[in-house]
C-alpha cells in the first residue's frame, strides 16, 4: 500500500486540537457535539436522541478523576466510552449518563507486566472482536486488551524496547483500523505512520521518513493522531509542525 502528500490542512492554532484528528463516517458521529472551555481533566459527551453524558473533572486516580486524559473510543452499541488516562496508566470506562467510571483495562501501576500499561495515549474500540487495541505508548507498544479481561495480548512492538526497525516502534501515540483489519500507527518518536496489514507485526511505512523530523512536504515532526475517511484517505496530525497533512492512497 502506497500514499502520496495530497494537501496541508492547516496551520492549527490550538496544540488540543492537533493532537485530535476526528473522521465522522456515520450520521450519528457526524451530531456529536463537544463544548469548549472547561476545566482541565474535563471530557464531556453528548449523544444525539439520548443527550447522554460523560462528565469527570479533577487531576487524580480516583474513579471520578482523569490524569491526562488523551484518546476517547465510543462503542456505539452500548454507548460506552473509553477515555485513555494517560498518567494513571489505565483505560477507563464509562456508561451512558454515568457518574464515574470503572477500569477496562491496565490500573495496575506503570510497567510491562501483561496486566499494566504504561502511559497510553489511544485506546480504539474493535467491535468485530469485542476488545480495545492501546497505543501503549511509553513502553512502544500496541497491545489488545478484550473487554472483560485481566491482561493484554502484544499486537506490535517489543514491551520496553523503542527502534525504528520495521517491527519495533518508538512512542505510538495513535493506532487506527481500516475495515479490512489493517492497522495504522502514528509512530510519533519515529517520525512517521507505520502500516500493518491484518494480522502482521512487520510494518510499512506509508507516511514521513524513518527517523527524520522536518517540516517538508514528505516529512513529519511528532504525529500525535491520524485518521481515515471513506475513500481510505490518510489525515496525520502533525503536531510539532503546527499543521495537518492529508495523504491520498495510490
Amino acid at each position: 500500500m502506497a500514499f502520496v502528500l495530497n494537501k496541508t490542512l492547516g496551520p492549527i492554532v490550538s496544540r488540543r486540537l492537533l493532537q485530535r484528528v476526528i473522521t465522522t463516517t456515520t450520521a450519528r458521529q457526524q451530531q456529536l457535539r463537544f463544548r469548549s472551555r472547561l476545566p482541565y481533566n474535563t471530557v464531556v459527551l453528548f449523544v444525539p436522541q439520548q443527550e447522554a453524558w460523560v462528565v469527570e473533572r479533577g487531576n487524580g486516580s480516583a474513579l471520578n478523576q482523569l490524569n491526562n486524559n488523551c484518546g476517547l473510543a465510543l462503542n456505539e452499541n452500548s454507548s460506552t466510552l473509553y477515555i485513555a488516562d494517560t498518567n494513571n496508566h489505565r483505560i477507563m470506562s464509562y456508561a451512558s449518563g454515568a457518574a464515574t467510571g470503572t477500569v477496562a483495562a491496565g490500573g495496575n501501576g506503570a510497567g510491562t507486566l501483561i496486566n499494566q500499561l504504561y502511559g497510553p495515549m489511544a485506546v480504539y474500540f474493535d467491535s468485530t472482536t469485542n476488545s480495545l487495541v492501546i497505543a501503549n505508548t511509553g513502553v512502544h507498544t500496541i497491545v489488545r486488551w478484550a473487554i472483560g479481561a485481566t491482561v493484554w495480548t502484544l499486537v506490535a512492538g517489543y514491551p520496553g524496547f523503542s527502534g525504528s526497525l520495521s517491527t519495533m516502534l518508538n512512542s505510538p501515540a495513535c493506532v487506527i483500523f481500516d475495515s479490512l483489519g489493517n492497522m495504522y500507527v502514528a509512530d510519533t518518536g519515529n517520525y512517521r505512520i507505520q502500516f500493518f496489514s491484518a494480522g502482521q507485526r512487520n510494518g510499512t511505512t506509508i507516511a514521513g521518513v524513518t527517523g527524520v523530523q522536518g517540516n517538508a512536504a514528505n516529512l513529519l515532526n511528532n504525529p500525535r493522531s491520524i485518521a481515515l475517511d471513506n475513500q481510505l484517505n490518510l489525515y496525520v496530525a502533525d503536531t510539532s509542525n503546527n499543521r495537518i497533512q492529508m495523504f491520498s492512497q495510490l
